[in-house]
This record gives C-alpha cells, sequence and structure tokens, in this order.
C-alpha cells in the first residue's frame, strides 16, 4: 500500500512538473517580443543561482522596477525588511522579517540565496559567501539565508535599474561600502583627535 501511495505521488508530481514546463515555455512564447522584458531576463541570468525558473515570476510579479524609488522599498514591498515596533518617537526593530509584501517573489529570492550558499565554496558566489560569513559568527541557519535573499533583493534592484550585469553591479556597491566605511573611521578618528591631545592619539595608534 505504501509503494502504491508513493507511485501516485510521484505521477502527481510529474505531472504537475510537465505542466509547470508548458506554462512557463508559453509564457516565453508571449514575452520573448517585450524587448525590455527579455533585456531584464537576460541582466537578471548573471546573477549567480537565478535560473529561468527564478527570473522570470520575479519579473512578472514586480512589473516594472520603476515603480520603487529606492531599493529599500523594494525589500519592504517583497516582506524581506525588518518589521518595525513604534511607539511615540521612539522606534525599535525587532529582528522579524515584515512578511505582508509579495509571497511568491520573497520564496523565489530565499531560495536563490539558499542555493547560492550551498555553491559558494566554488566560488563566484558573493551571496553565499556573505551568508556564510554570518553562519561563521554563530548566526541561526535561516537568519542568515533571509540576510542573503535581502542583500540579492538589493542587487537585483540595481542590476535592473543601472541596466548592467550582476558582476559589474555588485563590485560597485561594493567600493562604495568600502568608501562609506573609511569615511566613517576617517570621521571618528577627528572626533577623537578634537576631544583629546593629540600626544595622546598618536600614542594610543602606536599601541594599536
Amino acid at each position: 500500500g505504501a509503494l502504491m501511495r508513493f507511485q501516485q505521488h510521484f505521477d502527481q508530481y510529474l505531472h504537475f512538473h510537465t505542466m509547470a514546463s508548458d506554462l512557463l515555455y508559453q509564457i516565453l512564447q508571449i514575452v520573448e517580443k517585450d524587448k525590455v522584458f527579455m533585456r531584464n531576463l537576460e541582466l537578471l541570468l548573471t546573477c549567480p543561482s537565478v535560473d529561468v525558473d527564478t527570473a522570470i515570476p520575479f519579473l512578472i510579479e514586480i512589473v516594472d522596477v520603476r515603480f520603487f524609488w529606492h531599493p529599500g522599498a523594494l525589500v519592504r514591498w517583497v516582506g524581506l525588511g525588518p518589521r518595525v515596533k513604534q511607539s511615540g518617537f521612539n522606534k525599535r526593530n525587532n529582528g522579524h522579517i515584515y512578511k505582508g509584501g509579495n509571497k511568491g517573489a520573497r520564496r523565489t529570492l530565499w531560495l536563490a540565496a539558499k542555493v547560492d550558499h550551498a555553491h559558494c565554496k566554488k566560488g563566484g558566489h558573493p551571496v553565499g559567501e556573505f551568508v556564510a560569513q554570518l553562519r561563521s559568527k554563530n548566526k541561526p541557519y535561516k537568519v542568515s539565508v533571509t540576510a542573503g535573499a535581502r542583500k540579492l533583493t538589493t542587487v537585483i534592484y540595481h542590476v535592473l535599474t543601472m541596466q548592467k550585469p550582476f558582476q559589474e553591479v555588485y563590485a560597485h556597491l561594493d567600493d562604495e561600502k568600502q568608501a562609506r566605511n573609511r569615511e566613517r573611521k576617517k570621521q571618528a578618528l577627528l572626533k577623537l583627535m578634537k576631544a583629546v591631545p593629540v600626544v595622546d592619539v598618536l600614542e594610543s595608534l602606536s599601541k594599536t
């Protein structure tokens, strides 16, 4: 009896998988005439661990990336942003994601980040490496993958708005992040030099 039930479920799985493939083929026949959609599809396919099954549903769900004025708006719409609890003027994030966004797009990006983390050891998977870095800091697995999906969403936003491949966009964003870190450290040093004598600053720097 268990073998018969397994065979029935497996036949249903093959049937639905065939139907999904046929629907995807029909969608491709419809959208191949849209040059903008096909251009965006080609750009999304440059992202590691993002295939046709992931890119097409995401592009269909968002319709047009120009509806979102900022990467955070897309992250919020997908439902990967932190939930905000606020009382008066005291604003606090409790760490849980806001799941009121698009469930299909959120699941698609989360699975893409999960696959990217599984292949990060092969190289060329920066989102997966980011997830692995969080895991090395003893972050829970689902929390790390969710953070990776949020990062992937931000990069995809810039890929679609800048109309450049994933590798170029990610390198550009990484350079901007390093520049902001250098500026932040510079401002902290200037603030320290104003607060204490220069001799004390040089002495503390020489020790570190």
